[in-house]
């Protein structure tokens, strides 16, 4: 039996929750919500062959990677280490091999033509083009665009307090 609330030794604490009320209280985070956001849609548009461009760790590789209706998906990133890293996240080493012909991880430059990449169905850009400086905007747009050439590119950016490139960017 919980004491009663006007017990004096009470507090919320003692309050069981419910796994429900605990999901729902917990902070929703933006980038998680980008994330499921791209993948939805990158579902919406009917694409089986993605590349995701700039993959850090490999949160929307693995997202893609729970549905079956990606064929292909292929996470390039500039850092050896965040591709390490990725490869931990998606658990490489022990996936089974039906589900690791699937996925690729590729070490390169997005601002550089690279023929490995063109000709997807999609392509994403989850948080990484505030990380580029201004000079270089122009060789992703080359690289992308009229190189890979996907039928569809998806780009976010974090909100503007998170933006390492453009602080004291007015709002909107």
């Amino acid at each position: 039996m919980w004491p009663r609330v006007d017990h004096p030794r009470w507090s919320p604490a003692d309050t069981p929750k419910d796994a429900a009320e605990e999901q729902l209280e917990r902070p929703i985070r933006l980038h998680e919500l980008r994330l499921d956001t791209v993948a939805a849609k990158l579902q919406d548009l009917g694409v089986r062959r993605v590349v995701d461009l700039g993959c850090v760790s490999g949160k929307l590789l693995k997202r893609l990677l729970a549905e079956q209706t990606f064929k292909e998906i292929v996470g390039i990133d500039g850092s050896a280490v965040s591709l390490e890293n990725a490869a931990r996240r998606l658990r490489l080493e022990t996936m089974p091999e039906r589900q690791k012909e699937r996925i690729k991880l590729l070490h390169g430059a997005l601002t550089y033509r690279d023929r490995r990449i063109e000709g997807y169905d999609a392509a994403a850009l989850v948080e990484v083009i505030e990380h580029l400086d201004p000079d270089r905007l122009v060789a992703l747009e080359r690289a992308v665009f009229e190189f890979a050439g996907p039928e569809h590119v998806i780009i976010t950016t974090p909100n503007r307090e998170y933006n390492t490139k453009f602080e004291g960017m007015e709002p909107g």
